[in-house]
């Protein structure tokens, strides 16, 4: 009875654009007059997630044989980590595995992380569970990986490479660190101990995962060793000191097979094959 009227607006995305027409028993009219051609804008005021609070901490691509879902399937999925001392709100946020189209999934509304937690989502496009499924799966062969707000603020976003089976890309140390190769440690803490046992007991050096693009890890069981990668015609065509348990290993091969050899001091202590695919 005051004139005014009003309604409640779910805030849905960033920006919401509306017009207005009302009528009487003798005319109507639109607000802006020509609407559908003109709007108003309605920016919404939501909390946004600072970039290093959320992090994507680890990717399984290749899931044959370590944790299902509640379906029952070995499916692929991402850990999500809350490096904050406060509860994270995951309204209005994305997850796509496509840098171009990085809206393709929208967490449900009311999600949260709780201070130094973790969550789940599997991607198997099995929307149906009463987990967290997205619409997508993600590929072994590499891709990528995005949080982000519909504005185009990103939260976080990777560039995965070559997966093997049931080995994960997660930060190390947990939250913080690079990213490496890692046995699954699925809803929990990320350590890189127990690569060596879960892939070879015995060696005391390898690399993997092999067959492998451009990218990949080095294991070795004793430090200040010299690794050198020869093509077929012998020549040298990578060299590193390695000094760390665990590595990164970079390069730019042609594709093809290479061999290594491993020194300790002078003494050869480990050959191999590569295969770059």
């Amino acid at each position: 009875g005051d004139g005014t009227y009003g309604i409640n607006v779910s805030v849905t995305s960033p920006e919401i654009q509306y017009y207005v027409y009302a009528d009487n028993n003798n005319a109507g009219m639109f607000s802006p007059q020509r609407a559908e051609h003109e709007w108003y804008t309605l920016i919404a005021d939501y909390p946004t997630i600072t970039a290093g609070e959320l992090v994507i901490n680890e990717i399984m691509a290749v899931n044959n044989t370590t944790v299902q879902s509640a379906n029952g399937g070995y499916s692929d999925w991402i850990e999500l980590y809350n490096n904050s001392a406060n509860i994270i709100s995951l309204d209005n946020l994305h997850l796509s595995d496509d840098a171009g189209s990085p809206t393709r999934w929208q967490f449900p509304s009311g999600v949260t992380i709780p201070p130094y937690g973790y969550l789940i989502v599997w991607a198997d496009n099995d929307t149906s569970s009463s987990e967290l499924h997205c619409d997508f799966k993600f590929s072994g062969s590499g891709e990528h990986a995005v949080i982000s707000y519909a504005n185009g603020y990103i939260v976080d976003s990777i560039s995965f490479p070559v997966q093997s089976a049931d080995i994960t890309w997660g930060r190390y140390p947990n939250g913080t660190g690079p990213y490496v190769f890692m046995p699954p440690t699925f809803n929990a803490i990320n350590s890189n101990f127990g690569v060596r046992e879960l892939l070879n007991k015995n060696d005391i050096f390898f690399i993997y995962p092999n067959p492998t693009s451009g990218f990949a890890n080095s294991y070795s069981a004793v430090s200040g060793i010299q690794l050198k990668i020869f093509d077929v015609m012998g020549n040298v065509v990578f060299e590193k000191m390695i000094n760390e348990k665990q590595e990164t290993l970079n390069w730019n091969f042609s594709n093809g097979v290479y061999f290594y050899h491993v020194k300790d001091k002078d003494k050869i202590i480990k050959t191999g094959k590569i295969v770059i695919m």
